[in-house]
């Protein structure tokens, strides 16, 4: 199985290529440069890099959201053209799931990806490792991540994606520790995370927590990839005109210019 990933879900813009589950090329860029402009020559550096074409995919992913809405429609678009060219299937990714497979082998918390949602949301999942392991806050300071590296396959949801407000994510997140005392704690990733560590850690929050370092504070194509290939090898393919952004604010999305 061998399928490429687009990822433009945030600021930046990624691509992947996985064959059987394993990365054999990877391009990240952020800068100045709208998605439209940066996504296919970006495509095209990462095919260069292989030798590969467009056309040599058993299947094509998109992270399809939540995100930047423009973004998320950019990125769905491309795949779905090249998916209709090559006569494959696609795979749609959350976003929300590429960041928590990013911590996938952080264990011993709870794994919350959280990402801007402005007027104090965010758009939120909640999963755990597959097996238990440890976890110190104490010994993270903000920014850093107190979680050591262990076993573990995929994470585990336990809540599915949604906006809402970081008071009630609190509530929520103290109450799923509780009902699993041997999680010490919650590891924060996404573009939100440091902006409400202090707040989740703040009394009126009192969580023990901390924030991913860098390598995993972010979605990446990479890790999307990764999922996808899993998903295609089992057959969970969509056909490409059923893929579709996932917004997550639907009210912002129907207000959107030309959205799928």
């Amino acid at each position: 199985m061998r399928l490429l990933a687009l990822d433009t879900s945030g600021k930046a813009v990624s691509v992947a290529v996985a064959e059987d589950g394993r990365i054999c090329a990877r391009f990240w860029i952020e800068h100045g440069r709208t998605h439209a402009e940066a996504l296919m020559p970006c495509v095209e550096a990462t095919l260069t890099g292989l030798g590969a074409e467009a056309g040599d995919f058993d299947a094509y992913a998109a992270v399809t959201g939540p995100g930047s809405f423009t973004g998320l429609r950019i990125g769905v678009a491309a795949v779905k053209a090249m998916a209709y060219a090559s006569g494959v299937g696609t795979v749609g990714v959350s976003t929300l799931e590429t960041l928590a497979w990013n911590l996938r082998f952080r264990e011993g918390a709870l794994l919350c990806p959280i990402m801007d949602a402005r007027n104090r949301k965010v758009y939120a999942a909640v999963y755990r490792a597959a097996r238990g392991g440890s976890f110190c806050a104490e010994a993270a300071p903000a920014g850093g991540s107190g979680v050591v590296d262990g076993g573990g396959d995929e994470p585990v949801c336990l809540v599915g994606a949604e906006a809402v407000g970081v008071d009630e994510l609190a509530e929520r997140l103290r109450a799923l520790l509780a009902e699993n005392p041997e999680l010490s704690g919650v590891l924060f990733n996404g573009d939100a995370a440091r902006a409400y560590l202090e707040f989740f850690r703040g009394a009126r929050a009192g969580l023990s927590c901390a924030c991913a370092d860098e390598r995993d504070l972010l979605q990446d194509a990479s890790s999307a990839a990764q999922i996808a290939c899993r998903r295609a090898a089992r057959g969970e393919l969509t056909p490409p005109a059923l893929l579709v952004p996932e917004y997550l604010h639907p009210g912002y999305a129907a207000r959107a210019p030309g959205a799928l």
